[in-house]
């Protein structure tokens, strides 16, 4: 994930990543949807799909102050890079 002054590392599974989006879409009105979940796990062509569509969720995402400043983000990013 990246804004325009910093880029973000983000590990963590899509259980994860799906809990906390619908914490955060209790909290903020218009949060974009998250990409559908798959019920196998995804390999190759389609994890990368699903990389793809993450990114751009959360590319969206923090553009939204609203977003950003939520404190439900600060456990879920593993390492910020400059």
């Amino acid at each position: 994930m990246a804004n325009n002054t910093t880029t973000w590392k983000l590990e963590r599974r899509f259980k994860e990543i799906e809990e906390m989006h619908k914490k955060l879409a209790r909290k903020i009105n218009d949060i974009p949807f998250l990409p559908a979940k798959s019920i196998f796990q995804l390999f190759g062509e389609a994890l990368d799909k699903r990389r793809d569509e993450l990114e751009k969720y959360f590319n969206v995402n923090s553009d939204e102050r609203d977003f950003m400043n939520q404190p439900l983000l600060g456990p879920c990013f593993k390492k910020r890079c400059p």
